[in-house]
């Protein structure tokens, strides 16, 4: 997997426990066309620092375009923001 590390758009649900779960995302692609990805599975969740803050990092099982591909997605707390960070 190549990493892109680019802010996307997600819609999640949050457990009882306080973790989001993805479910969609919005993410730009070249010529600035925009791309509805779907989640269909999560494969791994698993929490890491970096530089101090506190992430989520999801490896993913997708499917864009009817194809299936495997992203890894990281959503950082303090600032609210997701991202997709390999591909």
């Amino acid at each position: 997997m190549r990493v892109v590390s680019k802010p996307i758009d997600m819609i999640t649900y949050v457990s009882v426990a306080g973790i989001p779960k993805p479910v969609r995302f919005l993410a730009q692609g070249k010529k600035q066309k925009n791309y509805v990805v779907d989640i269909k599975k999560i494969l791994e969740c698993k929490e890491e620092r970096l530089a101090g803050n506190q992430m989520y990092v999801y490896k993913c099982q997708t499917e864009l375009n009817g194809e299936k591909r495997l992203m890894e997605l990281k959503y950082e707390v303090g600032q609210c923001l997701w991202y997709l960070f390999r591909v």
